[in-house]
């Protein structure tokens, strides 16, 4: 990831950070759930259908759907294609897990320290025993969801961190202790609070959805408390130290 985001950087003067950031959580993920991992550098054909698959999954997902406010359009108007999408997507999904589900079956490898999730779940018996379309259901939730989480925490981590210089430069001097030059583990994230800090200051500053304190809403609304609204305000937080 870092030579590919040095290479763009070098070609065209800026970044678009987000594509690089997802092929490297969709990578780490496919490590974490079925033990493959990809050479993001080569064009891998399974790897680039994933990322194909989870951008097309993310857009249905955040598209605006008329007939979900007005049911008498259903069928004959959508400027997005809602229910067309998710019939091509849906196959694709299933026909690539179920391809790396029995991959796994077909090794038959008892799990170990160096299994993968796919390995875990498929000894399971009794009440615990998925079918195949809840295995294939919880993988691609767990790669749908992991992934773009993922990369949006990460890239408001960037724009905060761009945005405030003196932490940055905090940061890299807590990095350059702990971790060096070797590769990050998970014993140097434990060493790095300032590190851990600002990963957890970031999604409590900044915030996807607003809500204006004061205002009126019809009577009989739904409405969903934004636990973000506590966050930000000063007045519970002076107390807590730093």
């Amino acid at each position: 990831m870092l030579h590919a985001i040095l290479s763009e950087q070098t070609l065209n003067g800026v970044i678009l950070l987000r594509k690089h950031l997802q092929a490297a959580a969709l990578n780490n993920l496919m490590g974490t759930l079925f033990g493959k991992r990809y050479d993001l550098t080569q064009c891998n054909p399974e790897a680039k259908e994933l990322q194909e698959m989870v951008r097309e999954g993310f857009e249905i997902l955040g598209a605006f759907n008329w007939s979900d406010y007005l049911p008498g359009l259903n069928g004959f108007y959508g400027p997005f294609p809602i229910n067309e999408r998710c019939s091509i997507l849906v196959p694709r999904v299933k026909n690539l897990v179920k391809k790396i589900v029995e991959e796994h079956r077909n090794e038959s490898q008892k799990p170990s320290d160096c299994s993968d999730f796919v390995d875990v779940l498929l000894p399971l018996d009794g009440t615990d025993m998925l079918c195949e379309n809840d295995t294939v259901a919880v993988l691609w939730e767990m790669i749908f969801c992991g992934t773009d989480t993922t990369v949006l925490l990460a890239e408001w981590v960037m724009a905060e961190l761009v945005l405030n210089p003196d932490i940055q430069t905090k940061l890299h001097q807590e990095l350059d202790r702990v971790v060096g030059d070797k590769t990050v583990t998970d014993a140097d994230v434990a060493k790095s609070p300032y590190l851990q800090a600002v990963i957890k200051e970031t999604p409590r500053v900044t915030h996807l959805v607003h809500f204006f304190p004061g205002q009126d809403f019809p009577r009989q609304m739904s409405i969903s408390i934004m636990e973000w609204l506590s966050q930000p305000t000063q007045r519970p937080w002076s107390t807590c130290g730093p």
